[in-house]
Protein backbone atom coordinates (compact mmCIF):
# COMPACT_ATOMS: atom_id res chain seq x y z
CA UNK A 1 0.00 0.00 0.00
CA UNK A 2 1.76 3.37 -0.88
CA UNK A 3 0.14 6.93 -0.18
CA UNK A 4 -2.76 5.23 1.89
CA UNK A 5 -3.66 6.19 5.52
CA UNK A 6 -6.24 5.37 7.76
CA UNK A 7 -9.44 7.67 8.50
CA UNK A 8 -9.05 10.28 10.74
CA UNK A 9 -5.05 10.29 10.13
CA UNK A 10 -2.66 13.48 8.42
CA UNK A 11 -3.51 13.37 5.13
CA UNK A 12 -3.35 17.21 4.09
CA UNK A 13 -6.80 19.20 3.94
CA UNK A 14 -7.31 21.20 0.92
CA UNK A 15 -5.61 24.44 1.59
CA UNK A 16 -2.87 23.09 3.91
CA UNK A 17 0.47 23.87 2.64
CA UNK A 18 1.67 20.51 2.31
CA UNK A 19 -1.28 19.67 -0.46
CA UNK A 20 0.57 21.17 -3.53
CA UNK A 21 3.56 18.86 -3.05
CA UNK A 22 1.48 15.66 -3.55
CA UNK A 23 0.63 14.71 -6.89
CA UNK A 24 -0.39 10.84 -6.55
CA UNK A 25 -2.04 9.19 -3.96
CA UNK A 26 -1.60 5.48 -5.13
CA UNK A 27 -3.78 2.96 -3.26
CA UNK A 28 -3.75 -1.13 -3.59
CA UNK A 29 -7.06 -2.08 -3.15
CA UNK A 30 -6.22 -6.32 -2.44
CA UNK A 31 -9.24 -7.92 -4.17
CA UNK A 32 -11.65 -7.69 -7.19
CA UNK A 33 -12.39 -5.12 -9.79
CA UNK A 34 -15.50 -2.54 -8.59
CA UNK A 35 -18.31 -4.41 -10.21
CA UNK A 36 -22.18 -3.23 -10.68
CA UNK A 37 -24.00 -5.90 -10.42
CA UNK A 38 -22.76 -7.48 -6.76
CA UNK A 39 -25.60 -9.55 -4.82
CA UNK A 40 -25.69 -7.38 -1.87
CA UNK A 41 -27.92 -9.00 -0.10
CA UNK A 42 -24.98 -12.42 -0.15
CA UNK A 43 -22.01 -10.35 -0.80
CA UNK A 44 -21.24 -7.27 1.72
CA UNK A 45 -18.07 -5.46 0.38
CA UNK A 46 -15.35 -5.67 3.52
CA UNK A 47 -15.43 -2.60 5.72
CA UNK A 48 -12.07 -2.07 4.87
CA UNK A 49 -12.34 -1.73 1.04
CA UNK A 50 -15.13 0.66 1.59
CA UNK A 51 -13.68 2.48 3.90
CA UNK A 52 -10.33 3.02 1.21
CA UNK A 53 -13.21 3.63 -1.55
CA UNK A 54 -14.66 6.24 0.26
CA UNK A 55 -11.19 7.57 0.92
CA UNK A 56 -9.98 7.76 -2.54
CA UNK A 57 -13.14 9.02 -3.46
CA UNK A 58 -12.94 12.10 -0.92
CA UNK A 59 -9.26 12.55 -2.16
CA UNK A 60 -10.15 13.00 -5.62
CA UNK A 61 -12.69 15.10 -4.59
CA UNK A 62 -9.93 17.57 -3.37
CA UNK A 63 -8.54 17.08 -6.90
CA UNK A 64 -5.79 15.44 -5.39
CA UNK A 65 -4.94 12.50 -8.86
CA UNK A 66 -6.25 9.07 -6.98
CA UNK A 67 -5.48 5.64 -8.24
CA UNK A 68 -6.85 2.30 -7.03
CA UNK A 69 -4.45 -0.64 -7.74
CA UNK A 70 -6.95 -4.02 -7.82
CA UNK A 71 -4.51 -6.84 -7.81
CA UNK A 72 -7.14 -9.89 -7.14
CA UNK A 73 -6.02 -11.77 -3.85
CA UNK A 74 -2.33 -11.74 -2.08
CA UNK A 75 -0.91 -15.09 -3.20
CA UNK A 76 1.28 -15.62 0.37
CA UNK A 77 -1.31 -15.05 2.39
CA UNK A 78 -3.81 -17.32 0.57
CA UNK A 79 -1.23 -19.86 0.64
CA UNK A 80 -0.20 -20.31 3.70
CA UNK A 81 -3.45 -18.93 6.24
CA UNK A 82 -6.47 -21.30 5.46
CA UNK A 83 -8.54 -18.54 7.57
CA UNK A 84 -7.86 -16.56 4.63
CA UNK A 85 -9.36 -18.05 1.73
CA UNK A 86 -10.05 -21.75 2.87
CA UNK A 87 -6.99 -22.71 0.98
CA UNK A 88 -5.19 -25.36 3.71
CA UNK A 89 -1.79 -26.60 1.22
CA UNK A 90 -0.57 -28.66 4.47
CA UNK A 91 -3.39 -30.72 4.96
CA UNK A 92 -4.04 -31.21 0.96
CA UNK A 93 -7.80 -29.96 1.44
CA UNK A 94 -8.81 -26.92 -0.45
CA UNK A 95 -12.70 -25.23 0.22
CA UNK A 96 -14.19 -23.94 -3.20
CA UNK A 97 -17.01 -22.73 -4.04
CA UNK A 98 -18.44 -23.05 -7.64
CA UNK A 99 -21.85 -23.15 -9.93
CA UNK A 100 -23.58 -26.33 -9.85
CA UNK A 101 -26.34 -25.65 -12.64
CA UNK A 102 -26.93 -23.69 -15.18
CA UNK A 103 -24.04 -25.28 -17.54
CA UNK A 104 -21.55 -22.20 -15.76
CA UNK A 105 -17.79 -22.66 -16.06
CA UNK A 106 -15.80 -22.35 -12.98
CA UNK A 107 -14.35 -18.81 -12.39
CA UNK A 108 -10.49 -18.18 -12.23
CA UNK A 109 -8.92 -15.71 -9.62
CA UNK A 110 -6.12 -13.99 -9.66
CA UNK A 111 -3.28 -14.43 -7.19
CA UNK A 112 -0.57 -11.87 -7.17
CA UNK A 113 2.83 -11.79 -5.20
CA UNK A 114 3.60 -9.52 -2.63
CA UNK A 115 6.64 -8.55 -4.14
CA UNK A 116 4.84 -7.82 -7.39
CA UNK A 117 2.42 -5.46 -5.80
CA UNK A 118 5.50 -3.92 -4.73
CA UNK A 119 7.20 -3.55 -8.02
CA UNK A 120 3.75 -2.98 -9.55
CA UNK A 121 3.36 0.15 -7.34
CA UNK A 122 6.86 1.42 -7.64
CA UNK A 123 6.77 1.24 -11.80
CA UNK A 124 3.37 3.25 -11.62
CA UNK A 125 4.84 6.15 -9.36
CA UNK A 126 7.17 6.71 -12.49
CA UNK A 127 4.31 8.05 -14.36
CA UNK A 128 2.86 11.21 -15.12
CA UNK A 129 -0.44 11.26 -12.20
CA UNK A 130 -2.49 12.69 -15.33
CA UNK A 131 -1.14 9.90 -17.78
CA UNK A 132 -2.60 7.44 -14.76
CA UNK A 133 -5.96 5.88 -14.96
CA UNK A 134 -8.33 6.42 -11.91
CA UNK A 135 -8.37 2.42 -11.77
CA UNK A 136 -5.59 -0.10 -12.15
CA UNK A 137 -5.83 -3.75 -12.16
CA UNK A 138 -2.79 -6.34 -12.29
CA UNK A 139 -3.05 -10.13 -11.66
CA UNK A 140 0.04 -11.61 -11.94
CA UNK A 141 -1.53 -15.14 -12.34
CA UNK A 142 -4.68 -17.07 -12.54
CA UNK A 143 -6.25 -20.35 -12.22
CA UNK A 144 -9.96 -22.00 -10.93
CA UNK A 145 -9.17 -23.68 -7.38
CA UNK A 146 -9.61 -26.80 -9.10
CA UNK A 147 -6.50 -26.21 -11.37
CA UNK A 148 -4.88 -25.22 -7.85
CA UNK A 149 -5.54 -28.63 -6.47
CA UNK A 150 -4.41 -30.79 -9.42
CA UNK A 151 -1.24 -28.40 -9.39
CA UNK A 152 -0.59 -29.10 -5.68
CA UNK A 153 -1.09 -32.70 -6.24
CA UNK A 154 1.47 -33.34 -8.78
CA UNK A 155 3.97 -31.66 -6.96
CA UNK A 156 3.06 -33.38 -3.66
CA UNK A 157 2.63 -36.36 -5.65
CA UNK A 158 -1.11 -36.58 -3.26
CA UNK A 159 -4.06 -36.29 -3.62
CA UNK A 160 -5.79 -33.33 -2.67
CA UNK A 161 -9.31 -32.78 -1.42
CA UNK A 162 -11.39 -30.37 -2.77
CA UNK A 163 -14.60 -29.59 -1.31
CA UNK A 164 -17.09 -27.71 -3.18
CA UNK A 165 -19.87 -25.30 -1.52
CA UNK A 166 -22.53 -24.63 -3.99
CA UNK A 167 -22.53 -21.20 -5.30
CA UNK A 168 -26.42 -20.74 -5.72
CA UNK A 169 -26.59 -21.49 -1.75
CA UNK A 170 -23.56 -20.14 -0.28
CA UNK A 171 -24.45 -17.54 2.29
CA UNK A 172 -21.40 -15.78 3.02
CA UNK A 173 -22.90 -13.44 6.46
CA UNK A 174 -20.50 -11.41 7.86
CA UNK A 175 -17.60 -13.26 7.76
CA UNK A 176 -15.04 -11.64 5.52
CA UNK A 177 -13.17 -15.03 4.65
CA UNK A 178 -16.24 -16.42 3.38
CA UNK A 179 -17.42 -13.25 1.18
CA UNK A 180 -14.02 -13.69 -0.74
CA UNK A 181 -15.00 -16.82 -1.27
CA UNK A 182 -18.16 -15.94 -2.74
CA UNK A 183 -17.10 -13.48 -5.02
CA UNK A 184 -14.12 -15.47 -6.16
CA UNK A 185 -17.07 -18.04 -6.62
CA UNK A 186 -19.41 -15.16 -8.59
CA UNK A 187 -15.94 -14.38 -10.62
CA UNK A 188 -15.48 -11.25 -9.34
CA UNK A 189 -11.58 -11.92 -8.28
CA UNK A 190 -10.79 -12.90 -11.94
CA UNK A 191 -8.69 -9.66 -13.22
CA UNK A 192 -7.16 -11.11 -16.07
CA UNK A 193 -9.30 -9.43 -18.79
CA UNK A 194 -8.21 -6.08 -16.85
CA UNK A 195 -4.53 -6.98 -16.23
CA UNK A 196 -2.79 -3.53 -17.29
CA UNK A 197 0.38 -5.44 -18.61
CA UNK A 198 2.53 -2.27 -19.38
CA UNK A 199 2.61 -2.20 -15.60
CA UNK A 200 6.22 -4.32 -15.28
CA UNK A 201 7.02 -3.30 -19.36
CA UNK A 202 9.09 -6.39 -19.35
CA UNK A 203 11.15 -5.23 -16.54
CA UNK A 204 10.21 -8.24 -14.54
CA UNK A 205 8.16 -11.85 -14.29
CA UNK A 206 4.94 -12.11 -12.50
CA UNK A 207 5.52 -14.77 -9.90
CA UNK A 208 3.57 -17.96 -11.41
CA UNK A 209 1.15 -20.08 -8.99
CA UNK A 210 2.77 -23.12 -9.75
CA UNK A 211 6.15 -21.42 -9.61
CA UNK A 212 5.15 -20.44 -5.76
CA UNK A 213 4.08 -23.99 -4.90
CA UNK A 214 7.35 -25.24 -6.00
CA UNK A 215 9.39 -22.79 -4.21
CA UNK A 216 11.02 -21.99 -7.26
CA UNK A 217 11.44 -18.24 -6.18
Amino acid sequence: MCGQREEGSDIPSPGSPLTSSIRLLLTSDLCGWPRSDLDHSRYVPEPELAAKEAHAQRARSWGLKTVQLFCGILMEPAMTDESHFGIQLSSRRIEAVMPQCGGRSEARISFTSTKDVGMAIASIGRYEPKQLADRIAISGDACTLRELAEMWGAITRQSVQLVVRPLETYDAGNEIARQRRLAAGKGHLDLVRQHASWVNNGEWKWTRISQYLAGDL
